[in-house]
């Protein structure tokens, strides 16, 4: 009875990891397309009719920044390869 019992913990256990793993959807968001939404129409449908917590752009766009801005969608931003060492110098973008 013993075994079975922890058998049962151990699977509970690990279902409680799955549950916990599986806790977060990203897409990619991405601006290559023609008669794309506004920016903050896709944020608005993230939110209410998915539950896509995270995504991914590969510009930084104002307009799609500005619509991420205070949504509680995690942004991860991309960069091409030869704009690595221009993000080094923080002064380069500001004036």
């Amino acid at each position: 009875m013993a075994t079975s019992s922890l058998i049962l913990v151990a699977f509970f256990i690990f279902l409680l990891h799955l549950a916990t793993f599986v806790s977060s959807i990203d897409v990619n968001y991405d601006t290559l397309g023609d008669n794309l939404p506004l920016p903050q129409a896709v944020v608005n449908f993230l939110k209410t009719k998915t539950t896509i917590d995270s995504v991914k752009i590969f510009d930084v766009s104002p307009q799609i920044l500005q619509a991420l801005a205070k949504s509680g969608i995690s942004v991860t931003i991309t960069a091409p390869n030869g704009d690595i060492s221009a993000l080094t110098n923080l002064d380069s973008g500001r004036q």
